[in-house]
């Protein structure tokens, strides 16, 4: 997920965020430099801190292959690995977590919709959100209803690249997740689709 920097009373009108290292509901908390409060990804506001209870502004990014990136940027700038620091990069410790049917940390509710790590592309779109299951999906061009607003949805399976609009052209952010994290923060409106 990609945000705006910007946040009312932050003394430069933006902050500089960091990964915190810890979990809520499973899903990475960052942490602003000014405050050091603690900021929840899929929620996107401050859980703790003087920012706390503001929301950070979810903006439009691409995620797919590598090889589709390269091919669509090619003079596309990446981070290198070469920081001068002496870290293991390529280590993770999710090794194998994919494989898994069930997240490392247990969630505070599981609705049985899909399987708790199916993948799902979830939005928001003036409050209402949508949930639509990758499995399944071919690739093309569909049309769905939310908020009243009629939307468009391009998927390239090949290239795991999903990407809507608003009747006006307009991107709206997506990100790719597993259902049982999005259901867990997104469970007051977790509406799920299949577009087949």
């Amino acid at each position: 997920m990609l945000f705006s920097r910007e946040v009312e009373n932050a003394v430069d009108g933006r902050l500089e965020f960091g990964v915190s290292g810890l979990l809520y509901h499973s899903d990475m908390v960052l942490y602003d430099r000014e405050s050091m409060g603690r900021w929840s990804q899929f929620s996107r506001k401050a859980i703790s801190g003087r920012f706390a209870g503001q929301e950070l502004k979810w903006v439009p990014s691409a995620q797919m292959t590598w090889r589709a990136w390269k091919k669509k940027h090619p003079d596309g700038r990446v981070l290198s690995t070469d920081t001068g620091h002496h870290r293991p990069y390529p280590q993770t410790p999710y090794d194998g977590y994919d494989r898994s049917p069930m997240p490392m940390f247990k969630v505070p509710t599981a609705r049985n919709d899909l399987p708790m790590k199916a993948r799902v592309v979830g939005l928001v779109l003036n409050g209402e959100a949508r949930a639509y299951s990758v499995a399944g999906l071919r690739t093309g061009t569909f049309t769905d209803q939310v908020a009243e607003q009629s939307i468009r949805i391009t998927y390239q399976r090949g290239d795991r690249h999903f990407m809507a609009v608003d009747s006006d052209g307009n991107a709206i952010p997506v990100v790719w997740s597993y259902w049982f994290a999005w259901q867990a923060f997104i469970r007051r409106w977790a509406w799920l689709k299949k577009l087949r």
